[in-house]
């Protein structure tokens, strides 16, 4: 095989893929056929896009509210498994701070449950409140939503030292 790009493909060297991927997909997108392109079909799918997010935002609603209610009769479990649903959810619609929340309350009550603990009502209220403000924030992925999660993940970090320790 030959290093010579054919026109029909290119040989990329071993960690070169992506600046050669960027490369190439900038250079296609100055391309005007095919920014028209690309213009058509967000023009033509927007209101999909648009009801596909709200149906992700009522869905992540939907956890939340779940999970708010649990804490009130300390079921951990729903409490985890919404929170794992919110990862994902708040995750794929972009909105990172929430994610990373949901996702440091996953990791607080899994290892809650391994050390057969009791998790503190307090924390995950924290964490639930958190969630619901990053996700409903307007630039949820601004410093402020980045600070409150690593706030939280080093409040868990300690907690679970304290189990640990004990």
């Amino acid at each position: 095989m030959s290093n010579q790009p054919s026109g029909k493909c290119i040989l990329i060297q071993p960690g070169a893929y992506p600046v050669l991927a960027a490369a190439g997909i900038s250079k296609q997108l100055r391309d005007p056929k095919v920014a028209q392109a690309a213009e058509c079909a967000l023009d033509g799918g927007a209101s999909a896009i648009r009801g596909a997010a709200l149906v992700y935002i009522d869905r992540l609603q939907t956890h939340i509210n779940r999970m708010q209610a649990a804490v009130a009769t300390s079921d951990f479990d729903l409490i985890y498994g919404d929170a794992h649903e919110v990862r994902g959810l708040a995750g794929n619609a972009g909105l990172t701070a929430a994610a990373r929340i949901a996702g440091e309350l996953c990791r607080y009550l899994d290892a809650m449950g391994r050390a057969n603990a009791t998790p503190d009502a307090t924390l995950v209220q924290l964490h639930l409140k958190a969630v619901v403000r990053a996700a409903r924030a307007e630039d949820e992925t601004t410093r402020l939503g980045s600070t409150v999660a690593e706030v939280l993940a080093t409040l868990v970090n300690k907690k679970l030292a304290e189990i640990n320790a004990s």
